[in-house]
């Protein structure tokens, strides 16, 4: 053990977010580490493709339960955000096993994607001027 007077003083931590802080997902501390290995982009993939099919999947159950107003069922109808994801996820998992880079791209679009707002959405929910 060192002496108490060379010990540093720490305020706070000193390691980045991917190096091991308990908060970091994995597959990002392990994509982040490997620096876009192949088979830790594909993981990347899943740990992002789980969600979206949670999505989508709850948006058909929602639309089967009959439990929504009509406008929200036809705004939901004509979401293809939702598919399109689904697929491009899908393909960049594959494309990660080939050309990691690609598939981060494909990754980052689908979040760029989700960015844009929904114009029918706005339209047919939005602020209600009663």
């Amino acid at each position: 053990m060192r002496p108490a007077s060379s010990r540093a003083r720490s305020s706070g931590p000193t390691r980045s977010c991917c190096s091991g802080f308990p908060s970091c997902p994995f597959s990002t501390g392990w994509l982040s580490a490997t620096r876009f290995a192949q088979v830790p982009t594909a993981f990347y993939g899943l740990t992002l493709l789980a969600p979206a099919i949670a999505y989508f999947a709850l948006t058909r159950i929602l639309l089967l339960s009959g439990a929504l107003e009509p406008k929200v069922v036809e705004v939901i109808e004509k979401d293809w955000k939702g598919l399109i994801s689904l697929v491009l996820y899908i393909v960049g998992i594959l494309t990660s096993l080939v050309l990691p880079y690609a598939a981060i791209a494909l990754y980052a679009l689908v979040a760029l994607m989700w960015f844009i707002p929904h114009r029918r959405i706005e339209q047919e929910l939005g602020p209600r001027h009663d």
